[in-house]
This record gives C-alpha cells, structure tokens and sequence, in this order.
C-alpha cells in the first residue's frame, strides 16, 4: 500500500500587526503630550540642536519611577532619552489602534 500524500497547505503563523497609525494630532503643550501612552510616536522640530530647526522622531515611554520620557528613533548622537520638555511644541502625534493603548 502505497503512502497517500500530503495534500494540506502550509499555515503561516506570525505576530498580528496592530496596524498603521490611527490618528494625527496637533499638540501644542508638553502637559498633553504627557498624557498619550506609551508607544505613541511623537515628531517635533527641536530649536535645542547644534544644528539650527533639526527634525526629531520618537516613542513615548514611561520610565520605572514613572517619568514620561521620549525614546528616540531618528538616527542622531543620542544614547539617552529625551525629556518632554525638550520636544517643542507644536508636536505631531500620530497613534496606533494598540488594544491597550487609552488616551485619557
């Protein structure tokens, strides 16, 4: 008797993806800034750089004792993150629809 084959299709299994960004919004203080979750990307022109009107990229992040934070995703001379304080407003905040994600 000979072995039937395998007629079956392979199932890829991979991490679902939670999707492109929700929401664009203007923010024009650090107070609300703070208030978006964690993981929210944040995209400001920072007036602090050596370089004069220099484009900035991050994630927000909340520290272990609680400090809101920006980590940085732009390929610059940071090995830190960044306080809030030194993103200047008017940022643009662009959200993604994470199930855990709240906007309070």
């Amino acid at each position: 008797m000979m072995a039937e084959e395998d007629e079956s299709e392979a199932l890829w299994v991979g991490f679902s993806s939670p999707g492109g960004p929700s929401g664009l919004h203007r923010v024009g203080s650090i107070e609300e800034l703070s208030r978006f979750p964690d993981r929210t990307a944040v995209v400001w022109t920072a007036s602090h750089c050596v370089t004069d009107q220099e484009r900035q990229a991050g994630v927000l992040v909340t520290d272990a004792d609680g400090t809101r934070e920006i980590q940085p995703v732009s390929v610059v001379m940071y090995e830190d993150n960044i306080p809030l304080n030194l993103a200047d407003p008017p940022v643009w905040v662009l959200t993604f629809d994470d199930p855990d994600a709240t906007v309070d």
